[in-house]
């Protein structure tokens, strides 16, 4: 019998992506999920070509989550990124502002989950590379320091991008509920 991949959607999902469509003016919501989903759907391909089955995929209102039942290859972790990236090479010189404008939420996606944050992409990378670079004892603490330090500057440069037009108020709801997400899960 064929391995299944469980689904599982908490209320969380449809109520965050409830609120980000009735606030999007720009009209950027749509292309964001899209993203979201096609950028997940490049782990899985490496992971079904890994012969690695993903145990669940969860939708909560912080993304989507994969559960691979252990760690993710660095491909694996690599492969939604270069979706993203893939996709804004192909749509950035596209003809209407609609294609360009798909092409730049992948890439902002792509870039997104290249920050050393876990459980992003780029969290999980940097994991992987400080197993191979520091002693085990050390890894949560360089950890931690990078996540400050990236928070650090990630929120004022979140809070330029609003005040100067480049981000609505969807978005940030949306990222301070990935900030709350963050911190109760850890606690």
């Amino acid at each position: 019998m064929a391995d299944k991949i469980k689904a599982c959607v908490k209320f969380s999902f449809p109520a965050v992506l409830s609120l980000v469509l009735c606030t999007d003016k720009a009209g950027t919501a749509v292309f964001c999920l899209l993203s979201c989903f096609l950028h997940e759907l490049g782990h899985i391909a490496v992971l079904l070509g890994e012969g690695n089955i993903p145990r669940k995929i969860t939708f909560c209102g912080g993304g989507i989550r994969l559960d691979v039942g252990g760690k993710y290859s660095i491909p694996a972790l690599f492969a939604g990124c270069f979706v993203n990236f893939l996709l804004f090479c192909t749509f950035c010189f596209g003809k209407s502002e609609k294609i360009q404008l798909f092409a730049v939420v992948n890439l902002l996606t792509g870039l997104l989950n290249l920050l050393p944050i876990r459980p992003l992409d780029g969290g999980m990378l940097l994991e992987r590379f400080l197993l191979r670079h520091v002693s085990p004892e050390k890894i949560g603490k360089v950890i931690k320091a990078v996540e400050i330090i990236v928070g650090t500057a990630f929120i004022p440069t979140v809070i330029f991008m609003f005040e100067n037009g480049f981000l609505g108020i969807s978005s940030l709801v949306f990222l301070a509920y990935l900030l709350s997400l963050e911190i109760i899960e850890r606690e």
